[in-house]
């Protein structure tokens, strides 16, 4: 990690048969006024939108402020690996992972704590002492199905009813543990099972105070607007 806050190494950009960015590395210290000169086609406004996340790099990697961009935001897990004396806080924190078995067991520290971070959609908070151990295993159809059922009357909203009709094959079930002694007087452990969801194309969404979601719970507000602004502050 590095304390640059615009960091590009050897950044390439493909679009088929085209090499838009070769090689392209920068960096660009706090306070700093950096230009980026070029003719027409040149690769310029590629490389911001690569530094934006609007779209992946074809190699090389992008750091804005120590987090990998020029992509969409993904974790990563090290496989076999231990947590470093001192970890550096991130939005996704420092996860290792092992197999136990069938079973995939991912460890995850040093989540950043923001003004406004919560653990959960009801807004619990956290705090650095946040622990997460994620262990992930392959449930036979029946199994699953149960689990799922199971999970739709106990909290409606998990949404059972999207699985794919026709699907038969394996799912998946996470059970997670959560510690934060600034927090929780206790770990407290959840499950989660999925099966292959009917819906084919998955668009990214910003939630936006619950807006268009009438939950059973009484979360919804007849009053509730997407919030707008005349420049975007986010």
């Amino acid at each position: 990690m590095t304390s640059v806050p615009i960091q590009v190494s050897n950044v390439t950009k493909r679009f088929g048969d085209v090499q838009a960015l070769d090689g392209v590395s920068l960096s660009v210290e706090k306070g700093e006024m950096f230009g980026l000169i070029g003719h027409n086609g040149a690769g310029k406004s590629t490389l911001f939108k690569l530094m934006l996340g609007l779209m992946p790099v074809s190699g090389g990697d992008i750091r804005v402020h120590g987090t990998l961009t020029g992509g969409h935001d993904f974790r990563q897990v090290r496989l076999n690996d231990a947590h470093p004396a001192n970890v550096k806080p991130s939005a996704h924190g420092d996860s290792v992972g092992h197999y136990e078995g069938d079973t995939l067991v991912i460890d995850t520290i040093g989540v950043k704590v923001g003004p406004y971070t919560t653990i959960d959609r009801l807004g619990t908070p956290y705090t650095e002492s946040l622990h997460v151990v994620e262990r992930y295993r392959l449930l036979d159809y029946e199994a699953a199905k149960a689990a799922m059922d199971l999970a739709e009357k106990e909290w409606p909203r998990v949404g059972a009813g999207a699985i794919d009709p026709n699907y038969r094959g394996k799912g998946v079930q996470l059970e997670f543990t959560v510690e934060d002694e600034g927090v929780f007087t206790m770990p407290w452990s959840a499950t989660v099972t999925y099966l292959r969801a009917a819906r084919k194309d998955w668009e990214e969404r910003i939630c936006a105070e619950n807006v268009g979601h009438d939950y059973a719970f009484g979360y919804f507000s007849d009053d509730a607007k997407l919030p707008t602004d005349e420049t975007p502050d986010f």
